[in-house]
């Protein structure tokens, strides 16, 4: 009994973030569903990489947080704008299913802030699945999360990945356990679909099973 109790527990978790579309938890009543926490620059953020992402979780009808280094409103490089929800270092990773860094050239400009290091870092420590996208993995690349990992190859960024350690990949999106990069933002919406994979796993690997006695 205990065993199904805590697999219908984990289905109900994973309906938050999944690979498959889901019922609106937030609209039906019953208690919220963990959100995604997206991971973008206050200033000419990556437009394109964007309207993917949200599209995608729209699509999948999963909640999604806006984060930044400072609050206020976001401004894309086509223009548009975006409510940043929360600061980065007001983030707390147990109240999302993963984080998720876009890229653009801004994104580059901010990577070694130290909020975003440790938002990266406390997601490690959750055990919480980490993506990036393009310059989203300069970030990364200011931590240790990616030493001895497989990520996707950015030309441009291979001097600074191979220096934290990461293995550059000859793919354009990669999938390292709970790690997931992308070098190019048209697959910004099958690394939202790799998080979802990868958040699903994680759930199963915390899964205890009863001791037989």
């Amino acid at each position: 009994m205990k065993k199904i109790i805590l697999y219908l527990s984990l289905a109900l978790l994973v309906s938050g973030c999944g690979v498959t579309a889901k019922p609106d938890l937030n609209k039906t009543g019953n208690t919220p569903s963990p959100k995604a926490l997206i991971v973008i620059a206050p200033a000419e953020f990556a437009d394109n990489q964007f309207e993917q992402v949200t599209t995608e979780l729209n699509r999948l009808k999963i909640g999604y947080d806006i984060v930044s280094i400072q609050g206020g409103t976001a401004v894309s490089d086509q223009g548009k704008k975006q409510t940043i929800t929360i600061t980065a270092g007001e983030v707390k990773p147990d109240n999302y299913c993963y984080v998720l860094f876009l890229g653009g050239a801004a994104m580059a400009h901010i990577a070694e802030d130290d909020t975003l290091r440790l938002l990266a870092e406390e997601f490690a420590r959750a055990g919480k699945p980490i993506g990036a996208i393009e310059n989203g993995m300069a970030v990364l690349a200011n931590t240790s999360l990616i030493s001895k990992k497989h990520v996707a190859n950015l030309v441009s960024l291979k001097p600074v990945l191979e220096k934290a350690g990461g293995i550059l990949s000859p793919e354009s999106v990669f999938t390292d356990g709970l790690l997931v990069t992308a070098s190019t933002a048209e697959h910004s919406s099958d690394v939202v679909g790799r998080l979802g994979v990868s958040y699903e796993q994680s759930l199963e690997m915390k899964v205890v099973k009863p001791v037989k006695k």
